[in-house]
């Protein structure tokens, strides 16, 4: 059976201004404009690839994020991968899942690609 996921890389969706700082507000509207595109396409498996983030988002940034989600509509059918490198003690990917998570969204994040596949399309639905 063919996929059809939808791989987005960080620099599609995460704004920072010319000193290379995190912009919040830049990134709220790249945010919904991937995601509003990515449901106009029926593309319910995405994966968000931060592999290469250089941002340090703090929790009240993620959680901003996380409001945009409700902005594009209903959510039911759709599961966002995120592929990310941790960049220090603390674990910005797992808190997006968990917040995501709480809100009733099909989050996962993993540090390992082919486990993002793997949850996005488990073996017995291929």
């Amino acid at each position: 059976m063919p996929i059809n996921v939808k791989i987005v890389p960080a620099k599609e969706f995460i704004r920072t201004n010319a000193n290379g700082e995190f912009d919040l507000e830049g990134t709220k509207e790249l945010f919904l404009a991937v995601f509003s595109k990515m449901k106009e396409a029926n593309a319910s498996e995405v994966v968000m690839d931060l592999r290469e983030a250089t941002t340090k988002m703090t929790a009240s940034d993620i959680n901003e994020l996380l409001s945009v989600l409700n902005h594009v509509g209903s959510w039911s059918t759709w599961k966002i991968a995120i592929v990310y490198r941790p960049k220090n003690d603390w674990d910005r990917a797992k808190f997006f899942e968990l917040g995501a998570q709480n809100k009733g969204y099909r989050v996962g994040a993993f540090q390992v690609f082919e486990n993002a596949l793997t949850w996005l399309y488990p073996p017995h639905e291929l």
